[in-house]
């Protein structure tokens, strides 16, 4: 199963070349040269859906059985999620335009 976690690696560089040359590294934009980012693939990120809709289901049955606080925690954290995608949507939206 792939990892869920992304990462932007640096160019390798020689220490005696500057940072002005990292900037010709390849562009994602350039079909002949990989990307330097790890991207999510669209089935992780289906995962992610998936989890969180199992983890609010934990949190309804922590709620029916009064552990309101454990529910709350939950429900509080999955909240935060949906703000902070919303949030990078927002700023997906400016970048292009």
């Amino acid at each position: 199963m792939e990892t869920s976690e992304f990462t932007a690696e640096a160019p390798a560089t020689a220490p005696h070349e500057s940072r002005l040359d990292a900037l010709n590294a390849p562009r994602a934009s350039d079909p002949d040269q990989p990307s330097l980012i790890k991207w999510m693939t669209a089935r992780q990120i289906q995962e992610v859906s998936i989890r969180l809709e199992s983890i609010k289901q934990a949190a309804m049955r922590s709620e029916a059985k009064g552990d309101y606080f454990k529910s709350g925690e939950l429900a509080f954290q999955i909240r935060e999620i949906i703000h902070a995608t919303a949030a990078l949507l927002i700023k997906s939206r400016r970048a292009k335009g």
